[in-house]
């Protein structure tokens, strides 16, 4: 019929259109975490300070594994230093905090619970491989919630979920129990072979 092909005209051209949209939008930028860790795959980590739009000076440090405060790595003004941290063992988290002497508060990366006031204080960022830049809030209640007030880029050894530990792969059967096991794979086209 008649109308049936105009209507048909329009909908290929708006399908067109939406095509060519979709086409031009920019990917997105890795997705940020608020409240997000970072975990040592083993092996050193480089630090990076990055530029920080803060008025109050603070300081980073790597809390121990005992819940103590480490020693100042660097503080926000020092933009363009890098350092080498570690090495570390495999599945450390690496919980790295601030210290803002002017209201004498700690902050740390990592679950809002570990913040006085219960909210996540770190924005961590993947930004390429196994590099992330971990944005921080220097304020009580959040402040202006842009975590850019202490930024550091973290490369090298991490991860941002703990990895599997070898009892996680550890395979076990009732004694004299016969596992059977199909092992299975993809090749170049990805066909799956097993």
């Amino acid at each position: 019929s008649m109308s049936r092909a105009p209507r048909c005209r329009r909908l290929a051209v708006l399908a067109a259109i939406t095509a060519i949209l979709v086409v031009a939008v920019p990917a997105s930028p890795a997705a940020a975490a608020k409240g997000g860790q970072l975990f040592a795959t083993g092996g050193t980590v480089e630090l990076e300070i990055r530029p920080a739009t803060a008025r109050l000076e603070s300081h980073l440090f790597l809390l121990e594994p005992d819940g103590t405060r480490g020693e100042t790595l660097a503080t926000n003004r020092d933009v363009g230093k890098v350092g080498t941290l570690g090495p570390f063992p495999a599945g450390r988290e690496l919980v790295f905090g601030i210290y803002v002497p002017e209201i004498d508060q700690t902050f740390l990366m990592g679950p809002a619970a570990r913040n006085p006031d219960g909210l996540p204080h770190a924005d961590v960022t993947e930004v390429g491989e196994r590099v992330y830049d971990v944005g921080f809030e220097d304020r009580l209640g959040g402040g202006d919630l842009d975590y850019d007030d202490n930024v550091f880029r973290f490369t090298g050894h991490l991860a941002p979920n703990e990895p599997p530990t070898a009892s996680d792969l550890d395979l076990t059967t009732p004694e004299d129990t016969p596992l059977e096991l199909t092992l299975a794979g993809a090749d170049a086209d990805g066909t799956i072979v097993s």
